[in-house]
Formats: C-alpha cells, structure tokens, sequence
C-alpha cells in the first residue's frame, strides 16, 4: 500500500519492506544458532538497506537482458 502514496519516507519504506526480510534471515539465523536474535535486527535492517540501493541503481544502470526483469521501473514509476 505504501508503494501508492505520493510521498513517503525512503528508509522507513525500505525498512518495512527489504530491510524485515532481512532482519528476520539474520535473526532466525541467530537464533538457530542458540544466540539471541535481537542484537541481530540492526545488521539485518541496514543489509536490506544496502541491498535495495543497490537494486535501485541497477534498475538505472542495466537494461532488462542484464536484470532479468524490466528496467527504469522506478523512474516509470516515479
């Protein structure tokens, strides 16, 4: 839903988005270790951060052969 807004805070976006699939791999990993997950939820957030800029320039930079799905998906999309 947050993908129809007209405005919206970037890395709350990311955070809720790529950043909790992240923080929930690092954390379940954590865990299955015998480790407390929550120390965990920072690194996961800020690796899901990093993942989707950089799939943002890749959607800027690499045509869709390259990508495997179509690009300029974000500009199209504003």
């Amino acid at each position: 839903a947050w993908e129809c807004e007209p405005q919206l805070s970037l890395v709350d976006y990311q955070r809720a988005k790529t950043g909790a699939l992240f923080a929930a791999a690092t954390m379940a990993g954590a865990q299955a270790a015998g480790a407390d997950g929550a120390p965990w939820r920072a690194l996961g957030e800020r690796l899901g951060q990093a993942y989707q800029v950089a799939d943002d320039i890749r959607d800027v930079m690499l045509d869709a052969s390259v990508l495997g799905k179509p690009g300029g998906q974000d500009l199209a999309l504003g």
